[in-house]
């Protein structure tokens, strides 16, 4: 007797899989170009950029050395071995060409190697030793300070990396790949390629604070997957950890966050949250506490004290107007002021990088219903005014200026929420072309990246006085010459370019 069999039928995919196997999800091909292109400038302005050549360098690789011998106290004064550290022949030490931007690097490696431990003061030796884990474990694979240098940049970048992949894998959107990315492609200016590569713990610090509000845009798009809430706790923990600003711009961003979804919106976001979300959202918690009594016990007055410090309030007003008029150069810093931030690409560009801030502000507050409107306008609000006080506080208590880089992590709010309130309101601008508007986005961003990597090279190979095309004259040049990482930078760039003009979406398994 024949038994007939019913014919076969294809089970769904997620049926068929083998158990244990891991699917990963679809890569549109835009947040996969532009990843692609932020590594090869990393690793450009890894190499690229001289030693010690990048704002404190110098006091960050000590602090790197001291917490890869396990020293995670503070120490001013580090012992640091013989072969980690040299006897620069110039009086200025490692920085000899610093604020003369016709000098080249050359007398940067001019060093005599020590025959003995020595002792050496840094100004980092207080800050948080979570920054300084992988680079200092790497840095003493090294038998000279340049590579113990350029391997601890190494893996200060991989970190940030890490980081910054989250903010695309969180940002992105099937339905709308490029235009979920605006954003982003616009918070990443060269200023932040340049100070993740450097070992400086605002290297981890911009990436940490990029990827944690990009957790909250996600979060109130209403999604509650558990690999969102891992990722905002990590990037969360990471912001607390690494300076001591990090919990003003944890607070910010969840002010905003709040604002933005509403009571309700919050309400329902932590009823969605996972149960083991507990723990995680504790650890950030105790890392916020730790943070502060670290900076309490070890901090300088300011990291102790805030405005305080400063002299009080009428010392801040006194100082104020200072900061407002300081605003145009540190937003500048924040697109590209490179080496001891006296190295600047030409000028136009950094009119043009915040055309393209405003350009994307506008056309959120033109699509964004009302509530949107305001959580947008009070984020700039809160840009300007933290800087301007930041500026003021510093000088009053330092006679220093604040920096591009210090405000950076909470800075990329502006760009990352109008970019999300574009994508939101995508369907009300039916009559726009926001494809296009990436593709010019993406073109003008390469462009600058590239422009930015190659003023950096032409100061610190030839100086300013040399001739533009210096391939053939360097004075001094970068391990594997000069041709490797111009082809490098130049191909990172190209990848910017081309995430607005990519196949439709790439798909990985493993």
């Amino acid at each position: 007797m024949t038994v007939a069999l019913p014919p076969e039928r294809r089970l769904p995919r997620r049926l068929t899989r083998a158990p244990g196997a891991i699917v990963l999800p679809r890569i549109p091909a835009p947040a996969a170009l532009l990843l692609a292109g932020w590594t090869l400038l990393l690793a450009a302005w890894t190499f690229g950029n001289p030693p010690f050549l990048a704002p404190d360098e110098g006091a960050h690789y000590l602090r790197a050395v001291a917490v890869g011998e396990g020293k995670l106290g503070a120490d001013l004064e580090p012992t640091v071995p013989a072969r980690l550290w040299g006897a620069w022949r110039h009086p200025a030490g490692s920085t000899c060409n610093a604020g003369q931007s016709d000098v080249p690097a050359t007398c940067v490696e001019d060093v005599d190697r020590l025959t003995a431990d020595v002792k050496v003061a840094t100004s980092a030796g207080a800050y948080p030793p979570l920054y300084y884990v992988l680079p200092g474990a790497l840095l003493h694979l090294a038998d000279d300070p340049f590579s113990a240098l350029r391997l601890g940049r190494m893996g200060g970048a991989l970190v940030g990396l890490v980081f910054l992949a989250l903010a695309v894998a969180l940002l992105v959107a099937r339905d709308a790949p490029r235009v979920s990315l605006l954003g982003l492609l616009v918070a990443v200016t060269p200023m932040v390629v340049f100070v993740q590569s450097s070992l400086n713990s605002s290297g981890l610090e911009i990436p940490a604070g990029i990827a944690f509000f990009a957790a909250l845009l996600r979060l109130a798009r209403g999604d509650p997957a558990r690999w969102v809430w891992g990722a905002a706790f990590a990037a969360g923990a990471a912001l607390a950890l690494t300076r001591a600003p990090g919990m003003l711009w944890i607070g910010i961003d969840l002010v905003l966050f709040a604002a933005l979804v509403g009571a309700r919106g919050a309400l329902r976001a932590v009823r969605a949250a996972p149960p083991w979300a507990v723990v995680p959202a504790a650890v950030v918690a105790v890392g916020i506490v730790a943070s502060r009594l670290w900076e309490h016990a070890h901090g300088n007055p300011i990291t102790q004290q805030g405005p305080a410090a400063a002299g009080g309030l009428s010392e801040i007003r006194f100082w104020l107007w200072h900061g407002i008029q300081e605003l145009p150069r540190t937003f500048n810093e924040q697109v590209g002021v490179f080496g001891w931030l006296d190295t600047i690409m030409p000028k136009v560009f950094y009119p043009a990088w915040h055309a393209m801030v405003a350009g994307l502000v506008v056309v959120a507050l033109i699509t964004a219903r009302r509530r949107e409107r305001w959580v947008l306008a009070g984020a700039v609000v809160a840009v300007l005014g933290v800087t301007a006080v930041a500026s003021a506080t510093l000088v009053a208590a330092t006679n220093q200026d604040v920096q591009g880089r210090h405000v950076l992590p909470l800075a990329v709010v502006v760009p990352l929420l109008a970019g999300e309130l574009v994508y939101r309101n995508r369907a009300r601008l039916a009559l726009v072309d926001l494809g296009a508007l990436f593709s010019w986005f993406a073109a003008l961003a390469a462009v600058m990246h590239a422009v930015g990597w190659y003023a950096n090279a032409y100061r610190q190979s030839v100086g300013t006085s040399g001739p533009r095309y210096f391939l053939p004259h360097a004075e001094w040049s970068p391990p594997l010459g000069w041709a490797t990482w111009l082809v490098l930078a130049f191909a990172g760039a190209a990848l910017l370019a081309a995430s607005a003009a990519g196949p439709p979406r790439w798909r990985l398994r493993r």
